[in-house]
Protein backbone atom coordinates (compact mmCIF):
# COMPACT_ATOMS: atom_id res chain seq x y z
CA UNK A 1 0.00 0.00 0.00
CA UNK A 2 1.61 3.22 -1.40
CA UNK A 3 -1.59 5.64 0.20
CA UNK A 4 -4.84 5.25 1.47
CA UNK A 5 -5.88 3.84 4.91
CA UNK A 6 -9.06 1.46 3.32
CA UNK A 7 -9.28 -1.96 4.44
CA UNK A 8 -8.90 -4.89 2.81
CA UNK A 9 -10.95 -8.13 3.16
CA UNK A 10 -10.07 -11.59 2.67
CA UNK A 11 -13.15 -14.15 2.29
CA UNK A 12 -14.05 -17.76 1.69
CA UNK A 13 -16.40 -17.19 -1.81
CA UNK A 14 -17.60 -14.51 -4.54
CA UNK A 15 -20.75 -14.16 -1.60
CA UNK A 16 -18.44 -13.01 0.69
CA UNK A 17 -19.20 -15.39 3.00
CA UNK A 18 -16.90 -15.46 6.14
CA UNK A 19 -15.65 -11.99 5.49
CA UNK A 20 -12.24 -10.52 7.89
CA UNK A 21 -11.38 -7.09 7.60
CA UNK A 22 -7.53 -6.88 7.34
CA UNK A 23 -6.64 -2.60 8.16
CA UNK A 24 -4.03 -1.97 5.61
CA UNK A 25 -1.99 1.47 5.86
CA UNK A 26 0.48 3.03 3.60
CA UNK A 27 3.66 1.19 4.28
CA UNK A 28 1.91 -2.45 4.70
CA UNK A 29 2.71 -5.10 2.64
CA UNK A 30 -0.16 -7.61 2.11
CA UNK A 31 0.29 -11.28 0.86
CA UNK A 32 -2.22 -13.42 -0.55
CA UNK A 33 -1.12 -16.80 -1.86
CA UNK A 34 -1.84 -18.10 -5.36
CA UNK A 35 -2.79 -21.53 -6.71
CA UNK A 36 0.39 -23.46 -7.96
CA UNK A 37 -1.81 -25.47 -10.03
CA UNK A 38 -5.63 -26.49 -10.81
CA UNK A 39 -6.15 -28.76 -7.52
CA UNK A 40 -4.65 -25.19 -5.36
CA UNK A 41 -7.21 -23.57 -6.88
CA UNK A 42 -10.14 -24.03 -4.33
CA UNK A 43 -7.62 -22.84 -1.84
CA UNK A 44 -7.05 -19.03 -3.43
CA UNK A 45 -8.06 -16.92 -0.97
CA UNK A 46 -10.82 -14.41 -2.52
CA UNK A 47 -10.68 -11.23 -1.80
CA UNK A 48 -12.62 -7.47 -2.50
CA UNK A 49 -12.46 -3.95 -0.89
CA UNK A 50 -15.31 -1.94 -0.23
CA UNK A 51 -16.68 1.47 -1.59
CA UNK A 52 -13.19 3.58 -0.89
CA UNK A 53 -13.23 6.57 1.25
CA UNK A 54 -10.24 8.16 -0.11
CA UNK A 55 -7.86 7.42 -2.76
CA UNK A 56 -5.63 4.67 -2.54
CA UNK A 57 -2.69 3.37 -4.40
CA UNK A 58 -1.06 -0.09 -4.57
CA UNK A 59 0.98 -2.07 -6.57
CA UNK A 60 0.14 -5.31 -7.61
CA UNK A 61 2.20 -7.90 -8.61
CA UNK A 62 0.86 -11.53 -10.53
CA UNK A 63 2.32 -14.25 -12.28
CA UNK A 64 0.83 -16.24 -14.67
CA UNK A 65 1.78 -19.28 -15.70
CA UNK A 66 0.97 -21.57 -18.80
Amino acid sequence: VIEGNDPIYICSDRKKSNSVCLESHPGDLILLRGPRNKEEEMFRPMHYIERLREERYTIIFRQIRD
